[in-house]
């Protein structure tokens, strides 16, 4: 048994993980165990495909618990601090890179991706990656693609239940008498198939009547049922039009995907060369300031030796050392090793 593996894979750059500089949030990590043990069943469309990064975040966060006690933005944010890292690149190479016996073969390979990959903490950052949210389409677009198939289906609907039934019995004797759900629900006994699209075609209806943006991954399933709706009532040419137009959606989305990721590596790039720019700079100022206090303190060190001399008679006491005890004083006085000041909230 072969498993399709992607043809045409997320190409990006290479980037090395970021590794946090301090262990993550320990409230966290329940939620963290989580999001590793579902991502990698999720992380594979029904085709073996590899899932759309906004799609992947959208469907971990519906599927959270209510027994982890999380909010679904809690949820998709902490996603993206793991996606951030570049995940999908590289399970995306992995998955393409050869032929796999079947579906759990190749989850167990992403599954060991997810465990070795580090949440990006961005509270450690100077320089944040930027966190986008779903795609989704001018409303211009949505309304100029949607409602034009809404009424396409509506259309096709009533030629169906003219065909195949009595409409003088239903009332209904134009496209316009009911509405997609309606049409749907009228349907179905008949149609059992249409069921399965039930979900799908009520987002169309509620993003046309109600004026609702809808998210691409939606969009993306709205025209996979209404391209199988249309096939079921037996129009094909309606349906190879509308596979068409979603082939043409789901490139736009994909070439947006990639726009947010190389955009992303830029920023993860410069980020590196900042906070490296940052650590030498405070070694720098570290070196300066205490090479600038010692010599403040050579000179205050001068100041105080100086201000006082004992008698005369009293520098060549035996028990002082004599000439000798004057030597290893001149010595010390050469030495600032000791020079340092001092803070006392440190001690």
């Amino acid at each position: 048994m072969s498993f399709n593996a992607p043809t045409t894979p997320i190409s990006t750059g290479t980037f090395s993980p970021l590794t946090p500089t301090t262990p993550p949030d320990s409230s966290q990590q329940p939620l963290d165990a989580w999001i590793r043990s579902i991502l990698p069943t999720l992380a594979l469309d029904s085709s073996g495909n590899v899932t759309e990064e906004s799609q992947l975040a959208g469907l971990i966060a519906a599927s959270v618990p209510n027994n982890l006690g999380y909010r679904r933005g809690t949820v998709r944010d902490r996603v993206w601090e793991l996606l951030n890292t570049g995940l999908l690149e590289r399970i995306s190479k992995t998955v393409s890179a050869g032929q796999w016996r079947d579906r759990a073969h190749v989850e167990g390979a992403v599954a060991e991706i997810v465990s070795a990959t580090p949440f990006l903490e961005h509270q450690q950052l100077h320089v944040k990656i930027p966190v986008y949210p779903e795609i989704t389409l001018p409303y211009s677009l949505q309304h100029a693609l949607l409602s034009p198939l809404f009424a396409a289906l509506e259309r096709l609907c009533w030629t169906w239940t003219r065909n195949n039934t009595a409409l003088f019995e239903l009332h209904r004797d134009c496209p316009e008498a009911a509405e997609l759900t309606t049409w749907i629900t009228s349907l179905t006994p008949m149609l059992p198939a249409l069921t399965a699209h039930a979900p799908a075609l009520g987002a169309l209806r509620n993003a046309v009547v109600h004026r609702t943006p809808v998210y691409a991954t939606t969009l993306t399933q709205i025209l996979r049922a209404t391209e199988s709706t249309s096939r079921i009532l037996g129009d094909p040419a309606l349906a190879a039009r509308i596979a068409g137009l979603s082939q043409t959606v789901s490139r736009a989305v994909r070439e947006v995907s990639s726009v947010r990721i190389s955009a992303r590596e830029r920023v993860r790039v410069q980020m590196e060369r900042i906070e490296a720019e940052i650590a030498r700079l405070n070694m720098c100022e570290r070196g300066e300031v205490a090479e600038g206090e010692k010599k403040v303190l050579r000179d205050l060190r001068r100041s105080v030796e100086g201000w006082w001399k004992p008698p005369r008679e009293y520098q060549g006491d035996e028990r002082m050392g004599g000439e000798d005890n004057e030597g290893a004083m001149e010595g010390a006085e050469s030495d600032d090793s000791d020079l340092v000041f001092h803070d006392l909230e440190c001690r």
